[in-house]
């Protein structure tokens, strides 16, 4: 019961973690809009996975081909250095 439910949770933190890292050293490297919080870009990351996953579930004819190369081209436009205006905070 919670035992399994903390260990998935934990799980997911370090899936988060890492991915933030890895988003912290892309864009170091210039790969990836420095503008970005690394955190909150992997916390995008995964929630658009955990949506693709959850449609592949609910739709067992999705094209999981194509739906895999729409992401990565989003994904690409999205954190590419220069393509993302940084939010105002005044929404």
């Amino acid at each position: 019961g919670d035992d399994l439910a903390d260990a998935l949770r934990e799980n997911y933190r370090a899936l988060q973690a890492e991915l933030a890292a890895t988003i912290a050293v892309a864009q170091s490297k210039g790969s990836v809009d420095a503008s970005l919080d690394a955190a909150g870009a992997a916390m995008f990351v995964t929630a658009l996975f955990d949506g693709i996953e959850r449609a592949g579930a609910n739709d067992p004819g999705l094209d999981r081909q194509a739906a895999g190369q729409a992401t990565a081209i989003a994904l690409q436009r999205v954190l590419r250095p220069g393509t993302v205006e940084p939010a105002s905070g005044n929404a």
